[in-house]
This record gives C-alpha cells, structure tokens and sequence, in this order.
C-alpha cells in the first residue's frame, strides 16, 4: 500500500517547493513510477522514477516545482476589457502512483495510488522569507479571509490620467462574482459605484487604469480625488483586499513612458517613467572594394564627380537603448521596483497605438536607497532598456 506522508499547499506559486513524501509498505519495492496528470483530462504531463536508497528503504521524497515551474506562463493580455480570465498562468494536477516491486528477480507493478486531491500552482516565485509565512487564503479568494490580490504595490498607490494598471487575483471555486468599483472626490464624497461581473476562471485580470474606467465603463475622473477596486461575492460581501488609487494629472511638460512588468508573486505591475533619451548604437558589416573601376573604357577613381567607395556596407543593424526617469520615490515605491530590474518580462507601451514593446532592462544592480535610512534624501531611479 503506498501512502501520501507529505504533501505541498493544494494552492501555491509553481517556483516554490513542491516536495512530496511517500511510502510503501512492500518489502519488495524497487522504485516508485509517478506521473503527473493533468487534473481534468488526466492527460501524463510528467513521468518519473523515484528509486529508494539504502538509508530510506520505505519510501522517497521528491521535488516537483523544477518541472511545474514550465508548465506554466503567465502571458499579458492588453485587451481593454474590465476583466479577463488568464488560462496559461495555472495548472491543476493529481498524482497517479505505481509500485514498482521485485518479485523473483523480475519487475512488476505492485499497489496503484490515484490521488484524488488536487493540487494547483501559478506562475509565481515567492521569496525563501515571504513562502515561510505561505498560507493559501492569503492569496486565494475564499470564505475565511480577505485575499489580497497578486500586487507588490502598497494598499494605497498612485495612478494617473496616462497610466496603466493591470490587477491579477485568484478567484478559487469562483467566490468572487463582481468587481466593485467607487469613485471619491477630494473630500471624500462618493461620485461612482459600479459593480461589475467577473469571468470564470482562476486566475483573473482586471484592467483598472483610469483611462481604461472611463473608456470601459464612462467614469468621467475630472472630479475625483481617489478610487477604490475590491471584489464581491453573490451576496455583494466585501471578499478580497481593497485597493485604493490616488488620482493625479501628469505635468504635461513631461513625456510618460508606461512599464508593465511581470513579478514573483504571479501578477503584474506597472510604473511611469518619464523624458526617454534614445541612444542607438549600429553594427555594421563592410567590405572592400576596388576604387578603379571601367569610365568609358578607362579606369578611373572617380566617376562623374563621384568618387569611388573603398568599403561598401553589405549590412547594418541597430539598436537601441534608451534611458528614463522616475519622479521621486517613496520607500515602498524604491521596495518594489527591485522586481522590475529582476523581472523576465518587461514591456513598454507604445505611446502611438498602446501596444506593449518586449524590452529588456540593462540595469544590472539596483540600490534600495531607502529616505528613513539616508536622512530624508529624495530617490530618483534612472532606468536604461534595450528594444
């Protein structure tokens, strides 16, 4: 009989430890055969061997994150709807367990387990500290808590008239059925409330920029001071955090340049930098020519006024780097901005038809130059990027 003796969160990041224990009582057993099986259509994602050794005679443990880590991908959709469900960026799976028993010197099957727990993961990589304090309701919409949504921004940020601002959650058993969103002057008077319904799916993205509010839904921000994103069950309960969104107009002396960057927690974020300066730097691949070349049945170097090239350019290839500002930071901004230096997927907007551009960030080191430790001193970060 085989037995299940550890087992990783039936909801967690794909990047962090997925560590199985398991154990057979068959004096005989060799190896455990373990197949990873989508959980729906039960369709083999992985098969492996896990051989016991001399000082565990019993059973095995093994780590499944390295294979779940690509099985998953959290793709960006830019489309302007209010929300959308992300297919690519979670996996359910339940394991199938053979014994693998010597009987007389030859191999055959012994117990099957077929575990009928699920077990789910995400495109996301909590950090060693943050994963010790792991717990599933924290992130995943349910009955007990209020989940928070997959964001490394503070509760309270800032948005502006040009920005974008994407918010992905985990929306488990499908609890939460409606976007709530509120709209508050300075003062603190209700403008708007709208209450929206969400998708099907586990993974869900909400597009909540003000400039996507007001195309999607018609909110009209010349009057508001602040907004507020939380989500709502079927009895319009309050079920996740609330996320509230500072409203400012940019100076329209400066020139926005919208960053959406991917982060461990399996969500995306997004920041403004301002005043790109371009520089491009060009390859270039020559070859050597012949200066005399037939004029009229005379070789001459010069042709018609025109002389004759010493090196033609058979190719050339450029690239550029550009290099933007932040406004000052505040700490929380200086915090979570070091994921946009170790991000695998940056993009830029394009100003002119709001497509996102692939870039590559060419920072390298990244300071976390915090006010409350450097006497008040305010913290602009300059980014370079390669497109």
């Amino acid at each position: 009989m085989i037995s299940i003796i550890k087992k990783p969160f039936r909801y967690q990041p794909a990047g962090n430890p997925a560590i199985f224990q398991i154990e057979s009582n068959n004096p005989d057993i060799v190896y455990f055969e373990v197949k990873v099986a989508e959980a729906l259509t039960e369709a083999i994602l992985i098969n492996q061997r896990y051989f016991i050794r001399p000082n565990y005679v019993t059973g095995v443990s093994f780590n499944l994150s390295n294979v779940l880590t690509n099985l998953v991908q959290l793709k960006l959709n830019n489309t302007i709807n209010l929300a959308a469900a992300v297919e690519d960026a979670t996996l359910s799976y339940k394991l199938i367990i053979t014994e693998k028993v010597n009987s007389s010197g030859s191999l055959i099957n012994g117990s099957v387990y077929s575990d009928v727990n699920l077990y789910t993961v995400w495109d996301g990589s909590f950090d060693r500290q943050l994963f010790s304090l792991f717990n599933p309701d924290d992130y995943i919409v349910n009955s007990n808590k209020l989940a928070k949504f997959l964001s490394i921004k503070p509760t309270i940020s800032n948005q502006s008239d040009n920005s974008l601002e994407h918010l992905h959650f985990l929306n488990g058993d499908n609890l939460a059925t409606k976007v709530r969103i509120r709209t508050f002057d300075k003062s603190g008077n209700q403008l708007n409330l709208v209450a929206e319904e969400l998708p099907e799916g586990l993974m869900i993205k909400l597009n909540v920029s003000p400039r996507n509010l007001t195309e999607v839904l018609g909110i009209d921000f010349s009057s508001v001071g602040y907004y507020k994103i939380d989500l709502l069950n079927l009895d319009d309960e309050i079920i996740s955090e609330t996320k509230q969104y500072n409203y400012l107009v940019e100076s329209c002396n400066l020139e926005p340049v919208n960053f959406l960057f991917t982060t461990s927690l399996g969500g995306v974020e997004s920041f403004t930098f301002y005043n790109p300066k371009q520089s491009i730097n060009t390859t270039k691949t020559t070859l050597k020519s012949n200066v005399l070349q037939l004029n009229g049945g005379v070789y001459s170097d010069n042709i018609a006024g025109v002389l004759n090239q010493t090196d033609k350019i058979i190719s050339s290839v450029s690239k550029s780097t550009y290099t933007v500002f932040s406004n000052p930071l505040t700490d929380s901004e200086t915090i979570y901005l070091k994921e946009l230096i170790s991000s695998q997927n940056v993009y830029v907007e394009n100003s002119l038809n709001d497509n996102l551009i692939p870039v590559t960030i060419k920072n390298n080191n990244y300071s976390v130059a915090l006010r409350k430790t450097s006497g008040g001193k305010l913290n602009r970060l300059e980014i370079q990027y390669e497109m």
